[in-house]
């Protein structure tokens, strides 16, 4: 694979912004023409709209069986502008979160190894373009599931 890219004098080094440019070209519109989607009307819009002590409390008596939801659901909700572009816009920078997390724990794989092989770049942008995403990806309430994996991997950086 190395050879048939060094025949086309792509220097590999340029690799590193493969994952930002489709990133960008994936979810740059999204704010433009996302808005609400199904379960985001009772995650975000109805908890947002209620005075702060029924907010804390809806926040912390929801998901009773998934209580890391509980408080990535309430911080999303804090951060929130209330607009859908702002949420949209929210749910993206989780998704770039995560996939820059991803992409540091790829690279401190490689960097184990001692090969640089961009396998980062690739894996990253692999993960981001994905279909099966779209649950994490498009759905704003599913985006908030990403601080687990985000945490995961901090973690697994600071393992290595």
């Amino acid at each position: 694979m190395r050879a048939i890219i060094s025949r086309l004098e792509f220097p590999l080094h340029h690799l590193i912004w493969f994952p930002p440019i489709v990133f960008g070209l994936l979810f740059f519109g999204r704010p433009f023409f996302l808005g609400f989607v199904h379960d985001d009307w009772s995650i975000f819009v109805v908890p947002h709209k209620l005075p702060w002590n029924e907010f804390v409390e809806f926040s912390f008596s929801s998901y009773q069986d998934r209580p890391v939801s509980r408080i990535t659901l309430f911080l999303t909700n804090l951060a929130w502008n209330g607009s859908p572009q702002g949420l949209v816009m929210l749910a993206s920078g989780i998704v770039a979160l995560s996939a820059a997390t991803l992409y540091l724990f790829l690279r401190q794989l490689e960097a184990a190894t001692k090969q640089r092989t961009y396998a980062a770049e690739v894996g990253t942008t692999f993960w981001i373009v994905m279909p099966w995403g779209m649950g994490y990806s498009v759905w704003n309430s599913g985006s908030t599931t990403l601080f687990c994996m985000v945490l995961f991997l901090i973690s697994a950086i600071f393992l290595f």
